[in-house]
């Protein structure tokens, strides 16, 4: 929700569909070829951290964003009082 109220629906989108298909789906499938019901119950968790990780780098990214445009706002501001 985060990403998309910030004008980043990618973001959003890799987080909201990679939990829940994208990253989910095929380690369902793989797991309990390999782990047998466990493998089952282990998806979600497996997929929850991979989320996580990826939330992870996402928001370090975004919080990077966020400094530059802040840092970039107040020079402006400070020249725009220096030019009056």
């Amino acid at each position: 929700m985060l990403f998309m109220a910030l004008g980043k629906p990618l973001g959003g989108w890799v987080l909201s569909a990679g939990r829940q298909a994208v990253f989910f789906i095929p380690i369902i499938l793989m797991l309990p070829n390999f782990m047998g019901l466990n493998g089952v119950i282990a998806a979600q968790p497996i997929t929850d951290i991979i989320t996580m990780i990826i939330m992870g780098i996402l928001a370090v990214k975004l919080n990077g964003e966020i400094k530059h445009s802040a840092k970039a706002q107040a020079s402006n501001a400070k020249l725009n009082v220096m030019g009056k």
